[in-house]
């Protein structure tokens, strides 16, 4: 399950980067490293939060919990949604370019 959460934080930046490129007519590779910066910096803010919880160092009930696949997945894709809101919005909020 792991695996399917880490292969979405490539095929995510990627797509944004694609679609950036061929329909908005930006440059794709900055929006892929945007996105993917966004993608780790949500992703590491959201574990911490997590881990950061008393319950989580005191109780093993609690940490074992959330060792599940089911959060294993979540925490990777709620990164990818939230970046890709904010990647997509701010790409076709931007002005079109006039040299083409």
């Amino acid at each position: 399950m792991v695996g399917v959460g880490m292969s979405l934080f490539v095929i995510q930046p990627l797509l944004i980067a694609i679609w950036s490129q061929k329909s908005m007519n930006r440059v794709g590779i900055i929006w892929f490293l945007v996105a993917l910066a966004l993608d780790i910096a949500i992703a590491m803010f959201t574990e911490h939060a997590v881990t950061s919880d008393p319950k989580y160092v005191f109780d093993s009930q609690y940490r074992d919990s959330l060792n599940t696949p089911g959060h294993a997945f979540a925490s990777f894709l709620i990164p990818v949604i939230i970046s890709t809101f904010i990647t997509m919005i701010i790409i076709a909020t931007l002005p079109k370019n006039r040299d083409r």
